[in-house]
């Protein structure tokens, strides 16, 4: 199966439907993603969580607003999970993982501080908080730090795991006083 591709080469921009008709054979599923296609950015529903924050050794990681008075509502652009996988066998894998504060400031060659906000932001947010863990027990494995990130995170949803704030926001105090010899989850890390 291709997929199917159009780009708006055009310094304007356009209206576009997408019409699939079934012409024969079995009902299959379809499902359609939208890159900067604004009148549906940001619209975000269950299961829209896909690629390489769904795989199997990667802490996918939902975004909360910097603003925030509490730190306890998800940004509304934020991905939602679980994450259906369907090669090599359909599986469901428990996504976002966690959750950090989007609303970064980045610097960069030579470049003003900016503002970086979206769960790209909050990834890095993670990140440096996975950073202190790793400083904090150098010989730790990936797995037992993201143990760490997981086990130190502040339950801001449904107790336990959620499809809105996975396991809880990421907290770098916590994370870093985390006992050490907690199992890890289920990550299936490679070198």
């Amino acid at each position: 199966m291709r997929p199917f591709v159009y780009r708006n080469n055009s310094a304007s921009a356009i209206n576009a439907r997408i019409i699939v008709n079934r012409a024969a054979g079995a009902v299959r599923l379809l499902e359609m993603f939208f890159w900067v296609a604004t009148p549906i950015e940001y619209l975000i529903s269950t299961d829209s969580i896909f690629g390489h924050p769904a795989v199997n050794g990667v802490l996918s990681v939902g975004a909360i607003h910097q603003d925030d008075p509490g730190w306890d509502s998800i940004a509304s652009f934020s991905s939602l999970g679980r994450s259906t996988i369907r090669f090599p066998a359909v599986a469901l894998r428990d996504t976002p993982r966690v959750v950090a504060i989007d609303g970064v400031s980045v610097t960069g060659v030579g470049a003003p501080a900016n503002v970086y906000f979206g769960t790209s932001a909050a990834a890095a947010h993670a990140a440096g908080i996975a950073a202190l863990v790793k400083s904090s027990s150098p010989t730790m494995t990936r797995a037992q730090i993201m143990n760490r990130l997981e086990t130190g995170a502040v339950d801001i949803g449904s107790p336990g795991y959620d499809v809105i704030s996975g396991l809880g926001r990421v907290d770098a105090q916590l994370a870093t006083r985390v006992i050490p010899s907690t199992p890890a989850r289920h990550w299936e890390l490679y070198p």
